[in-house]
């Protein structure tokens, strides 16, 4: 069942997961479309410029966008050390 009596959308209902990506998926094509890259440049450059004042917002942002969210760097890193450890079985195996 994808409604409830209300005809709300029910929780983990998968049509609604899918009719809110799509949706977002059209927002972001027309933000694209509409936006020219000097728009962009000038934007980011004001973004950059308030980071510098130490405007948290604009540091948060910068930072984000330039070295990845915090939660998605320890997952990079975790990544990392794993295919370290890989490698190094993998040397290990080559030399027994």
């Amino acid at each position: 069942m994808n409604h409830d009596s209300k005809g709300q959308f029910v929780a983990g209902n998968k049509a609604a997961e899918k009719t809110v990506t799509m949706g977002m998926k059209r927002v972001r094509q027309l933000i694209r479309d509409v936006t020219t890259v000097k728009e962009v440049y000038d934007i980011w450059t004001v973004v950059k410029a308030s980071a510098l004042l130490g405007e948290q917002w604009a540091v948060k942002m910068f930072m984000e966008y330039m070295a990845g969210k915090p939660e998605d760097m320890e997952l990079q890193e975790r990544l990392e050390r794993l295919e370290d450890r890989l490698d190094q079985r993998a040397e290990q195996r080559l030399v027994a």
